[in-house]
Order: C-alpha cells, then structure tokens, then sequence
C-alpha cells in the first residue's frame, strides 16, 4: 500500500527466516505490469484466463490434497510392513511374498504422490497467479489458506522420497534383486484378494487345487480348474482402485468389463494359432487416470507377463502351433 523498507518474517516447518524488503512504488503505480501479466497469460490459452472460476480451481486443489495425504497413509502403512517382514524374517527375506507385496506397494503409491503433487503445485501456482492479475475478488484469507495448504503437502514429496530410498537400499543392502521383488509384488497385487497367511510364509511354490488363493503368487487362483485355454487377467493397478475397464480380443470383439476398482478373469476356449491382441480401454475412474495391468496365459503358459498401462493400450501375443 506504501512505500517503504519492511521486515517480512516466514517459517517453514521448525524453520524460520527474517528478511528486508524495500517497497519502491505503491500499489497502484504498476498497472502496465500487470496487464503484461494477463497478455503473457492469454498467448498461453485460447481463452481468457481471468474467465477462469479460481473457486473451482481451489476446489480442484483440496481434492488433490486429500488424496495425497490418504495416499501417503497407505504409503507409510507399506513401508512400516516391509521393515516389519524384514525384521521377523519369517522366510527367506527375499522371497518373502509379504515383504515384495509391501515393497512393490509402496513404490507404485510413490509414484502416484509424486504425480499429484506435481499436478497440485501447477494448480497452485496457476490460482496464485490468475488471483493477483485478474484483482479477482477473492479474499486475501482464502489464498493464505491456500499458501498454507501447500505448505502442508510440500514435506510429504521428501518424506516419500527419503523413505523410498531408504527401503531399495535395504535391500541392496541383503542382497535381494529389487526389480525381482517390484515384480513378485505387483503379481500378488494382481491377486485382489490376499491371503495373509499365504504372504506371511513367503508364498508355496504349487497351486492348491479349490482354496480360492493364489498359492503361487502368479496372480491367478486355481487356474487349473478353468476349463479354457486362453485366460486374460485385467486388474486395477492404481492406488485408488476406482476403476473400470472395458476389454477386447481381436477376431471376437468386446469380452465385457471389469467390476470397479477389481480384477476379471476373461476366457476363451478352442483358439486358432496366430496373433492377437488384447484392447484395454478406461471407462470410468474417479481419480487422475485409469490404471490397469493385463497378463495372458495359454495352457498354463504365460504369453504375456503383468504388464501395466494408463487411460488405454493394448498387448499382443502368439498362440502357438498344437503339437503334434
């Protein structure tokens, strides 16, 4: 509002910082700035940025920040598992079927942080900016609030960057393969319905007939008891498991979908040798974008391995000559 030299005080967790800004011009004098503001604004957008409805945004912004603050709880429940299965050391720490399902957990969460508070801190910097440059009528209080709700999310991206180092050093550290224990953990993940028992173990090396488990951790349960060749597994691999998939065999069309959130098992018997591919296409989702992993199998032979994919893909595979 004047000019003049002041002193601003800022803290940031236990941290605090003094400094010395001198005001040059009063509000007012710096009209052509600003417009230069909305200018540069509109070369970057076809419409006009101060249409933009900042309430909306702001709403945007505290979904954002609650699902990374659920999210990074599932995160640091993960972690807390996998320093517990090491620590028990009920099984061969790095065949521990437990252990890869929390590690595996834990980074694939990770990611989905990391991803939405990126998207968050754009949100952020574009309310802050379309806020002063429109004198847009929202009350300074609302974006202190908002300053101080990013404030609040912004340590969570070192916490889970620590801690994720944290755990793959520890298993650097006994010697275990991390990419074998991140793909171990993402085949009990496609299992959906987890055994505890089963994983505290370690994991059994041979399907159990009728038990409704995934005994060996492929992520399919029984398998034997289909009674068709090929079996397209499609699950929700997404941390927020809201999802729903629509999938299709080439030369048969649409197989139906997935139940949201869950995984499917789609079946066909009597195929001809040749090659196919399977289409995954996302339906529906509540939060940022569908997630899906697919894994194929034909007479107990995997053709093709848990492979992961967003919004909508596709996996090709051979089905192979009988024998004579």
């Amino acid at each position: 509002v004047t000019a003049g030299t002041f002193n601003v005080i800022a803290k940031y967790n236990d941290k605090t910082a003094v400094a010395s800004v001198t005001v040059e011009k009063k509000e007012g004098k710096d009209e052509a700035d600003l417009e230069e503001v909305i200018e540069e604004l509109k070369e970057d957008s076809e419409e006009d940025p101060c249409e933009e409805d900042v309430e909306f945004l702001m709403g945007e912004f505290k979904a954002l920040q609650s699902n990374i603050e659920r999210i990074f709880s599932h995160f640091s429940a993960a972690a807390a598992k996998f320093y517990q299965e090491i620590n028990s050391r009920r099984s061969d720490i790095c065949t521990n079927r437990m252990m890869a399902f929390a590690y595996y957990q834990a980074k694939r969460m990770a990611g989905d942080v990391s991803s939405m508070i990126s998207e968050a801190r754009d949100l952020h910097e574009k309310i802050i900016i379309i806020s002063a440059a429109c004198k847009l009528k929202t009350t300074k209080a609302t974006v202190k609030n908002l300053l101080y709700a990013f404030n609040d999310i912004g340590p969570i991206t070192n916490s889970v960057s620590r801690t994720l180092a944290a755990m793959q050093g520890k298993l650097s550290e006994l010697s275990c393969d991390e990419k074998e224990i991140s793909r171990h953990g993402e085949q009990v993940t496609a299992q959906g319905d987890i055994d505890p028992t089963f994983l505290q173990q370690g994991g059994a090396g041979t399907e159990i007939q009728n038990d409704s488990v995934d005994n060996t951790g492929e992520g399919l349960q029984d398998e034997a008891n289909y009674q068709t060749d090929l079996l397209i597994l499609v699950w929700d691999s997404g941390s927020a498991k809201d999802d729903v998939f629509s999938v299709t065999l080439s030369g048969y069309g649409p197989l139906g979908t997935t139940p949201s959130g869950s995984r499917k098992v789609f079946a066909k018997d009597k195929m001809k040798p040749g090659p196919y591919s399977v289409s995954i296409t996302t339906i529906k989702t509540e939060v940022g974008a569908g997630t899906w992993s697919v894994k194929v199998s034909y007479k107990g032979k995997v053709l093709v391995p848990a492979t992961s994919g967003t919004n909508s893909g596709a996996v090709s595979f051979v089905i192979p000559p009988e024998e004579n």
